[in-house]
């Protein structure tokens, strides 16, 4: 059954839409520790035209929670986002529901996006609203399964609810779904919008069994890459 299959411990490497997004990932050895750097452009309206570079594994439908402890997220201009996002697949247009850190040149704050298909806009929910980039370093990002939706939540660094968003529906077929980190930006600059994202625990809840992230599908490298959305 899903509940008996445990997801990899490691993660390939994908580019979802257009144009491609390059980056790389890497963890600390004997820890779950990683850093991130790459770039992207998330958005709820038009998901073909979404792109983002994404570390992920596969995991079976009957996942419950998706989890990240955040370290430090710096931008190099605009307005950046780091995060975790569940995907019914790789394609563009595929159904997917991500949580993330954004900072512009003033603030930083968590928001989650959602959507189901290219011919339908999804939407957006502020999680927690504007603070000092400082106030998330060891916050947790968090979506968590609530019946047959999904929750945005966060936490704070001593481990008490900061925010979470609405119940949100969202098309996930399996039967196995695609969950893990991803880098993006609101804005479509690429040569602006490089982002280097660190932190921790990137956590696979299901059921009783928890399974955390701790390498690459192949050492000191980056694997399968895909393009998702458009441009390419």
């Amino acid at each position: 059954t899903g509940s008996e299959e445990k997801p990899d411990s490691l993660v390939s490497t994908a580019h979802i839409g257009a144009p491609s997004r390059t980056g790389t990932i890497s963890f600390t050895t004997d820890t779950t520790e990683f850093s991130m750097t790459g770039m992207g452009q998330v958005r709820t309206e038009a998901n073909v035209d979404s792109s983002a570079f994404f570390a992920y594994t596969r995991v079976p439908l009957d996942l419950t929670k998706l989890s990240l402890k955040v370290a430090s997220f710096w931008r190099s201009n605009g307005s950046n986002n780091a995060g975790i996002m569940i995907r019914d697949s790789l394609d563009a247009c595929s159904g997917f529901i991500q949580v993330g850190l954004w900072q512009s040149r003033v603030t930083s704050y968590v928001r989650s996006f959602y959507k189901n298909r290219c011919d339908q806009d999804g939407g957006a929910d502020m999680v927690v609203g504007d603070n000092s980039y400082s106030s998330f370093q060891g916050a947790v990002l968090e979506l968590v399964k609530d019946g047959n939706q999904w929750r945005a939540r966060v936490e704070t660094p001593n481990g008490s609810q900061w925010g979470q968003s609405s119940a949100r529906s969202v098309t996930l077929n399996g039967p196995l779904i695609y969950v893990g980190v991803y880098m993006g930006s609101y804005n479509d600059n690429v040569n602006e919008h490089t982002n280097t994202f660190t932190g921790s625990d990137l956590t696979v809840y299901q059921g009783g069994v928890q399974t955390v992230i701790t390498g690459t599908e192949k050492p000191d490298s980056l694997v399968s890459t895909a393009h998702i959305g458009v441009p390419s």
